[in-house]
């Protein structure tokens, strides 16, 4: 090779570092609910293929159905104690707890050293990230159970009073809101400049991002309290009427419907053939995504409240029998189980090789 061309080779993987196009970051950039923007529930982490063991955990107050966030060298998640908890990703151990007035559900967004989470005492806020001071917070004057979503300065969340919000992310002023006929406890997914999420009132909403107004909406026979996934200009999600529904992103139209007999409110994610959800009559679904036909399913003993998270070949998801399946995404074939105390509502994430939940027996667990 030439000295030219060494140094051309040189300057273009300095371009590259520095303007971040080709750098592929670690599971740092997972800094929400879902794992991105689309809600796929994809995590490019290795995989945990088979049980090792109990890393750490850590015994909050009551139960746990906020999914952890892991950023760098911290845990943050939100207990049915009223406490927003920051840990350390490797012993476990509490660096700080924000309090507020009621149970936390929601999933806190990191944008800017600034987390984001929604309170069930009907307030919103935004907390700094380093050491949990408060910012600011915003009064919706009803329960909020929704994990928000944070783009282009606006945050995004909808509230048990109906209303869905876009607030300013600096200062959280309004920007705009949009009532629906029912309470909101589907959490937004932003994509291509829409804001989709499903309502009490049957609808699955589609709105314009910068400024609120309706694109479309869809109406199913029932709540829709599952959270969409959007993916190549399809938006996947579950009804309370007993059907997983696939619609056109830019219209709305339908695709295709399955019938899965029991509820869904649980989230899908989504890969580049599949989409994988759970059910109120104990089953894991894995559909393909063009179509709806029945790839696999494989049953619990319980209720699936919990959705399911991706990495590398895997598929982990809780249940109310109280176990944490870890299931081959291919096959559903089960890997390996952890038994908890208590039932497995909420959403597990992967990390670094080690996969994170809490459970009602209020424990936050790390598996490697």
């Amino acid at each position: 090779m030439t000295t030219a061309k060494r140094l051309l080779g040189l300057i273009l993987c300095v371009g590259i570092w520095f303007s971040g196009c080709e750098r592929k970051e670690k599971p740092w950039h997972w800094v929400k609910y879902r794992a991105d923007l689309q809600n796929t529930g994809v995590y490019d982490s290795t995989a945990v293929v088979e049980y090792h063991g109990v890393k750490w955990k850590f015994k909050t107050n009551n139960w746990i159905f906020s999914t952890p966030l892991v950023v760098r060298d911290r845990v943050y998640f939100g207990g049915v104690d009223g406490r927003l908890y920051a840990l350390d990703v490797q012993t476990g151990e509490k660096k700080w707890h924000f309090f507020t007035r009621d149970a936390i559900y929601s999933t806190p967004h990191l944008k800017d050293g600034r987390l984001y989470f929604a309170g069930m005492d009907g307030y919103f806020y935004a907390i700094r990230a380093a050491d949990g001071e408060v910012l600011w917070q915003f009064p919706t004057g009803e329960t909020n159970s929704t994990s928000p979503a944070v783009h282009n300065g606006k945050v995004y969340f909808g509230s048990g009073n109906g209303v869905f919000y876009a607030l300013d992310a600096e200062y959280g002023a309004v920007q705009w809101r949009y009532k629906t006929g029912g309470k909101i406890k589907s959490s937004p997914a932003l994509y291509q400049g829409t804001v989709y999420f499903g309502s009490g009132d049957g609808f699955l909403y589609a709105l314009d991002a910068e400024n609120g107004r309706k694109k479309w909406e869809f109406g199913t026979h029932g709540a829709v309290y599952s959270s969409p996934s959007v993916k190549d200009r399809v938006v996947y999600f579950g009804g309370m009427d007993g059907n997983f529904y696939a619609l056109d992103a830019h219209t709305g139209k339908l695709r295709w419907r399955f019938p899965t007999v029991a509820a869904v409110s649980s989230s899908p994610a989504v890969d580049e053939e599949t989409v994988y959800f759970g059910t109120w009559n104990h089953y894991v679904y894995a559909l393909d995504r063009k179509d709806g036909k029945i790839q696999w399913r494989f049953k619990t003993r319980g209720k699936i409240l919990s959705s399911p998270s991706l990495a590398d070949g895997m598929l982990y998801i809780g249940s109310r029998d109280s176990c944490l399946y870890a299931l081959d995404k291919v096959t559903g074939v089960l890997k390996w189980k952890f038994k908890t105390g208590g039932w497995i509502s909420a959403t597990p994430v992967v990390v670094d090789g080690v996969v994170y939940f809490g459970s009602e027996d209020g424990y936050l667990y790390a598996l490697y």
